[in-house]
């Protein structure tokens, strides 16, 4: 028997957050010819956690499994303020 719907839901959803987690963890060594492709890829990773999470809440019996979606404004901004904060801290890579 395999398990219900939500559970791989949020089993996906999990491993999409670690990978978003991951992303912003080597931000800061990110070269500056690689961060459009990071971007790019921070997006795939919100985007699909988002649509994840909105399964998984429809289908969880109840709100103590819910999750909450990602904000894609909000974690766009980070990532450039962490590249930002790279670029004052390491001047070579002006």
């Amino acid at each position: 028997m395999s398990p219900p719907g939500w559970i791989e839901a949020d089993k996906e959803a999990r491993a999409l957050a670690a990978e978003r987690d991951r992303l912003f963890a080597r931000a800061m060594r990110t070269s500056p010819l690689m961060r459009s492709r990071e971007r790019d890829l921070l997006e795939r990773i919100v985007l699909a956690h988002n649509r994840v999470v909105a399964r998984l809440n429809h289908e969880a019996p109840t709100e103590r499994q819910h999750r909450l979606p990602f904000d894609l404004r909000a974690d766009l901004a980070r990532l450039s303020a962490t590249w930002r904060a790279a670029d004052d801290t390491e001047p070579h890579r002006r």
